[in-house]
């Protein structure tokens, strides 16, 4: 009598014959070439735009002009607060920055730039005048510039500011721009399309806890700047 075969359970009926994603992205690509190519040309372009838009940030890294020739106005570029009107690690390192170029140069004035979010319970511009008169900075050295709510108006704004300011005659200051180092090539960017003439820039630290995903941010808050303004 013959034997019968037992069945393979590895064999499940349709489970053998059933293809991969692999090979499906082999069928997709053989059916549909154009759009295949096209994807991988798109693909190899924005990887290829991150890596030049990193170069340029990491550029202005370490940017000290803190030894150059004396500005007058000291422009600090706000960057949100925390618990309503507490500088959070980020934005208490720019300001300190700033203060330690004043102390340097008392005869300097200090913009502080930065308006209201929706979770705060006042100005940026605001908290970081409040943290430099405990520092020992006297009002009169105080510019407040609190209406911005980005970058572009941070530079705008404080530029008007320094033209009604009647410190020194028009077009005729020296301004110094102070930010994270991750936000400083986008805002001397912005300053030269807004038009400052002389203008320098000390970068600040920033957490390296939260660098990464700085600078996919400011990735993408520079394509947008590039292509706005």
């Amino acid at each position: 009598m013959r034997q019968q075969r037992k069945p393979n359970p590895l064999n499940k009926p349709g489970k053998a014959n059933k293809p991969n994603k692999r090979d499906q992205l082999k069928k997709l690509w053989n059916r549909h070439p154009r759009i295949g190519w096209l994807l991988a040309i798109l693909c190899s372009l924005l990887i290829l735009s991150f890596m030049i838009g990193e170069m340029l940030v990491l550029s202005q890294f370490d940017r000290d002009d803190s030894g150059a020739e004396r500005a007058h106005y000291i422009i600090i570029l706000g960057s949100g607060l925390k618990q309503g009107d507490q500088l959070p690690v980020t934005l208490r390192q720019r300001v300190d920055t700033g203060l330690t170029y004043w102390q340097k140069h008392r005869d300097c004035k200090i913009i502080v730039s930065g308006g209201q979010g929706v979770d705060e319970t006042v100005p940026e511009a605001v908290a970081m005048r409040n943290y430099l008169l405990l520092q020992g900075v006297p009002a009169s050295a105080i510019l407040l510039e609190s209406r911005s709510t980005s970058t572009y108006e941070n530079l705008l704004f404080s530029r008007q500011a320094m033209e009604t300011d009647g410190y020194y005659d028009s077009g005729m200051y020296k301004a110094i721009i102070v930010t994270s180092n991750y936000h400083m090539y986008r805002a001397r960017y912005i300053a030269g399309q807004l038009g400052y003439t002389v203008y320098g820039g000390i970068s600040s630290p920033s957490p390296l806890s939260k660098l990464p995903i700085s600078m996919l941010r400011e990735y993408l808050a520079l394509i947008k700047t590039i292509v706005t303004t």
